[in-house]
């Protein structure tokens, strides 16, 4: 009985006019059209339209002002996709050993829930982890069943797997891997360089690297670009210039205890991520140092911490959202989902912001 007059006409040209309201992006407080324009522009009676607006008011989405017409006191909530269709899923990769709280995981799933509509897109979580390297066991990767597309932002992954993603047939693209398609890669090459100008012209000339793993692609750039900006800056380069982590915090306090504890420490150290930044600074705070004032710390990312740590830190950052890597390789799976674009060569590259805050200083007198 209750779905019966949904078939009426004039429920559904009351659907109709929720349909006109949400696609107007009318606000609360506006009027609709007049009662004869709705009838001119829906094509039905004068009397269907008196009657949908009746409903209407009943489900308190407008009130009728004598003199001045139907206002909107209520948005309609969207329409359900019709009977029979799903909402698209992707699959987005998350490197497990970092965790579903990490900083750069977090944003990641923000961009993906901001850039992919919950009433058209569900987003499956694909983890990936140590365990998966060490046996090669890749089959809930390469068999995504009831996938319509896969973003790959996981670096850990291997050339010949990556290959093999390239090859299935769904849409996948890739964010952060140099020259696999489609996608796009952070360049920190020009980004560094800026860093490593930066920080030159506040007198460091001894600098440290406090890098993620040297499994992923991106982490062997960026250590070969920092020894490349240190030998072209006539700066010292020797053991303890580089130090592997894994972007946890326990690594980032552990290295910076190394640098620490190794002679005399370095003067500024970039750190991969937040999360060894933010183990570098409880490191120098056990150790009796402040920063900046004793060392500069400087970290890649540049996530939501980064700006809540105490003191700000200056960051080496690719994740403004209106801009960076992740948005752009968001948009380009919707387009091959879509049908909107069926180019799979898509390319592009993306230099780092260096975004100066309170973490950097003049090389203080008292470091050598």
């Amino acid at each position: 009985m209750n779905d019966k007059p949904k078939t009426f006409l004039y429920c559904r040209t009351a659907e109709r006019i929720k349909d006109l309201i949400l696609a107007e992006q009318w606000n609360v407080g506006s009027y609709l059209p007049s009662e004869r324009k709705l009838t001119a522009d829906l094509g039905v009676a004068f009397l269907t339209v008196r009657k949908a607006l009746a409903l209407l008011a009943a489900e308190g989405i407008i009130v009728k002002c004598p003199s001045r017409g139907n206002q909107i006191v209520a948005l309609p909530p969207p329409s359900p996709p019709p009977s029979g269709l799903r909402r698209k899923r992707v699959g987005v990769t998350i490197w497990g050993e970092a965790g579903i709280n990490h900083p750069a995981t977090v944003h990641l799933l923000s961009l993906s829930g901001d850039h992919l509509p919950a009433d058209q897109y569900e987003v499956v979580i694909l983890f990936i982890n140590n365990r998966m390297l060490e046996t090669g066991r890749w089959e809930t990767l390469l068999n995504p069943d009831m996938l319509d597309g896969m973003l790959v932002t996981v670096q850990e992954i291997p050339p010949e797997i990556l290959a093999k993603l390239q090859q299935l047939p769904i849409p996948v693209v890739f964010s952060g891997f140099p020259e696999t398609t489609p996608g796009g890669w952070c360049d920190c090459l020009a980004g560094l360089e800026n860093l490593f100008n930066y920080l030159i012209s506040l007198g460091h000339r001894d600098l440290a690297f406090i890098s993620g793993s040297g499994k992923s692609q991106a982490v062997r750039h960026e250590m070969a670009f920092f020894e490349h900006c240190c030998r072209k800056n006539g700066l010292p380069f020797h053991e303890n210039t580089i130090l592997a982590g894994d972007f946890s915090e326990q690594s980032g306090y552990r290295n910076m205890l190394k640098l620490l504890q190794g002679g005399q420490p370095p003067s500024a150290v970039l750190a991969g991520d937040d999360y060894m930044a933010l183990g570098a600074l409880k490191a120098l705070e056990e150790a009796g140092l402040e920063c900046p004032r004793d060392i500069s710390l400087v970290c890649f990312e540049g996530c939501f911490l980064a700006e809540r740590l105490s003191p700000p830190l200056t960051v080496l950052s690719n994740q403004r959202r209106d801009l960076s890597p992740s948005v752009r390789c968001i948009e380009m799976l919707k387009e091959l989902i879509e049908g909107r674009s069926r180019d799979r060569k898509q390319f592009f590259t993306y230099s780092p912001e260096l975004i100066i805050r309170r973490s950097t200083a003049v090389k203080s007198f008292h470091q050598k």
